[in-house]
Order: structure tokens, then C-alpha cells, then sequence
């Protein structure tokens, strides 16, 4: 019907691959956001939870692109603390909401997201307080030059969080194709008289 769903895909991942689909009453869209005199629906609280890390980001880029005007700098970086609460007390309040769904997909693509929002919260905070260089890189899998650069732990966030997506994602597909072998294979042996 609807097929909009909410949360990090609305519970629609499963429906994409056809893995652990969600019934319709199960799915983040039904769901009530945590303030509803503001926002409607699931998708509606989402929306503003992109809007606030779009802030973020402009507000970071802000600081680390015009920092020639003091005043400009100052404002960007109430704006970037302000919008980085926001954004962790909303994907928080994200990660919470679906573990009280039966959608193993919807938390565990929320828990990547807060992840990540740690990550990119250290990348930022280095850059914008601590003057780290911009373009410097830190490999995660090496010793860093300075333990202080909080860089190197923010890449170590952002593997974390692909780690759990994908070894997630690479289990469901493991588990759906090996259910598709065996109900295939059960199938052909129903039929085992038609066997040559």
C-alpha cells in the first residue's frame, strides 16, 4: 500500500532483498515520532534529522572554509555544538525507538548511523576546536603520529559503523540464498520422480 516508510528505510530493506520483511504493523512508519504535537509521522522526524545534520555540516564547513571572520567562526561554532546535540539526541532517540521493533534491520541501520554521527563528530571537533589540518589522513590501522589528532579515532567510529552494516547485510544475504538453496533443493526432491 503506503510503501513510504519511515526509520532507515522504512523497514523496506528487508522488502528490497525480500529478507526478514516486516509485517505492515511492525514497520517503523507505524511508529509515532516522540513529539507528535510536531511531527506526524516517522518520516516527518526523519526529515528534520537530515535538516539538523545538513546544519551541522554547513556549520562545520563554516568554520574550517571562512574562519577569516571572527564573528562568522564564533557563530559557526555555537551553530555546530548546537546541531551536533540535536543530532545525537535524535539518532539516539532513533536507535532506541527501533529496538522496540521486531525489525533487526531498522536498529541495526540506526545504531550504524549514531556511529557514524560519532565519527564525523571527532572529525569535525578536531578540525573546528583542536586546528587539526584539514587535509592531513590518518591511517586507522597504523599508530597514529598523535594520539591527540582525533581524526584517528573518528576513523576508527566510521569502520565501525561499516562494520556493522555490512556484516549485518552480508549475513541476511548468506542466510536468505542458503534458504532459497534448501527450499529449492526440498522442492526437487517433492518432485524426485521427475529426476533423471
Amino acid at each position: 500500500e503506503d510503501g513510504s516508510g519511515g526509520g532507515g528505510g522504512g523497514g523496506q530493506y528487508g522488502a528490497t532483498l525480500g529478507l526478514d520483511a516486516p509485517r505492515k504493523e511492525e514497520e517503523m512508519y507505524t511508529v509515532l515520532p516522540r513529539f507528535p504535537a510536531f511531527f506526524k509521522t516517522w518520516n516527518d522526524y526523519e526529515a528534520v534529522a537530515i535538516m539538523i545534520w545538513i546544519g551541522k555540516d554547513f556549520s562545520w564547513m563554516a568554520c574550517t572554509e571562512f574562519g577569516k571572520d571572527h564573528h562568522l567562526m564564533e557563530a559557526s561554532k555555537v551553530a555546530w555544538l548546537t546541531c551536533t546535540c540535536l543530532v545525537f539526541a535524535i539518532h539516539f532517540d532513533f536507535f532506541l525507538t527501533s529496538i522496540n521493533t521486531k525489525d533487526t534491520v531498522e536498529w541495526v541501520t540506526y545504531l550504524s548511523m549514531l556511529l557514524w554521527a560519532c565519527s564525523q563528530t571527532l572529525w569535525a571537533g578536531g578540525e573546528i576546536f583542536l586546528h587539526e589540518p584539514v587535509i592531513k589522513r590518518e591511517n586507522v590501522l597504523k599508530e597514529p603520529e598523535n594520539y591527540n589528532n582525533l581524526r584517528w579515532y573518528a576513523g576508527w567510529f566510521a569502520l565501525l559503523s561499516l562494520m556493522v552494516l555490512y556484516s549485518f547485510w552480508f549475513g541476511k544475504t548468506v542466510a536468505s540464498i542458503t534458504a532459497d538453496c534448501h527450499a529449492t533443493h526440498k522442492e526437487e526432491g517433492e518432485d524426485g520422480d521427475i529426476r533423471m
